[in-house]
């Protein structure tokens, strides 16, 4: 009798760590708060846009400018005969105590590994250090995951048949905040490949329920696939088009219809220009007039 009762109790413990194993080999579940995560629909072709690590053309530097004073400065190392990134350097011109150093890492063929960005204070003695990892399954981009001590930042990316991304559910929050739930980030193409509309919708709020409608020139967009994640300094026109657009359509974004899903309040439109010399990029975003304009200079 009593060896079956102890047969009984290994028995449930084998269970229970069963369980425990598959909660977290799982990668659709939050691992802090356990938030499900919907069913991530793989690519029947594998395209991995976002974790090639490139720039359509090797720029040095970009030198942000705003209608309040200068910006933030960008420059970037390449790996040699490359283009792909290997850090980038960002700096800000009116405080110059700071500078973040971000690092690129790559697999064997050739994909992101994983990226370290380090923000180093030395007026305030303050570092924010975190790295990303980059987890594939049968070859694409599932999720990039990023904790330190304080922090968390989860993104599951949920595509369309033919590669692009379809949707990605993101959770960024204080390690100490109670988890309440994705933003889901959707999107619609056109027929040439880039983002015609994106939707953002948070269940627990409709505040965050927001429509984005895109025109395009017939430019190439040099910045197809320079993605991070929305919480890194990006050089794009605002968190709308470093969304997404900026990074995952084929062509350059030249206007921005901005409307709530779940009222009647009038859009708003934001417009912008890019100019070229010689077939290259050297300047883009919002015309100078513009009550909160801001523009990027390109060097090479």
């Amino acid at each position: 009798m009593k060896l079956n009762k102890i047969l009984f109790l290994i028995s449930l413990i084998l269970i229970s760590c069963s369980k425990d194993d598959d909660i977290n080999n799982s990668s659709e579940i939050d691992q802090q708060n356990n938030i499900e995560i919907p069913e991530l629909q793989a690519p029947d072709v594998v395209l991995n846009d976002l974790v090639k690590g490139t720039l359509g053309d090797n720029i040095s530097a970009l030198f942000h400018q705003t209608y309040n004073g200068i910006g933030l400065n960008y420059f970037f190392e390449f790996i040699e005969n490359t283009n792909r990134i290997d850090r980038i350097i960002i700096t800000d011109p009116n405080y110059w105590c700071e500078e973040t150093v971000i690092q690129y890492y790559y697999r064997e063929d050739n994909l992101i590994d994983k990226i370290h960005s380090l923000r180093t204070n030395v007026c305030l003695e303050f570092v924010a250090d975190k790295l990303y990892n980059y987890n594939y399954k049968n070859g694409y981009l599932e999720s990039i995951i990023m904790d330190n001590e304080s922090l968390i930042e989860e993104n599951y990316f949920s595509y369309n048949s033919n590669g692009t991304i379809a949707s990605i559910y993101s959770d960024h929050r204080s390690l100490s905040d109670y988890a309440d739930g994705y933003i889901k980030t959707s999107f619609v193409y056109d027929n040439d490949n880039n983002v015609l509309e994106h939707t953002t919708e948070r269940p627990h709020s409709n505040a965050y329920d927001r429509k984005y409608t895109y025109t395009y020139d017939s430019n190439t967009n040099i910045y197809k696939g320079f993605f991070v994640i929305y919480s890194f300094y990006q050089p794009s026109f605002g968190w709308e088009s470093g969304g997404g657009p900026f990074f995952l359509s084929s062509n350059n974004v030249t206007s921005i219809k901005k409307e709530y899903i779940n009222n009647d309040s009038e859009p708003q439109y934001e417009y912008f220009t890019t100019n070229y010399v010689n077939n290259k990029l050297v300047d883009y975003g919002y015309e100078n007039g513009y009550q909160y304009w801001q523009r990027y200079y390109v060097n090479y």
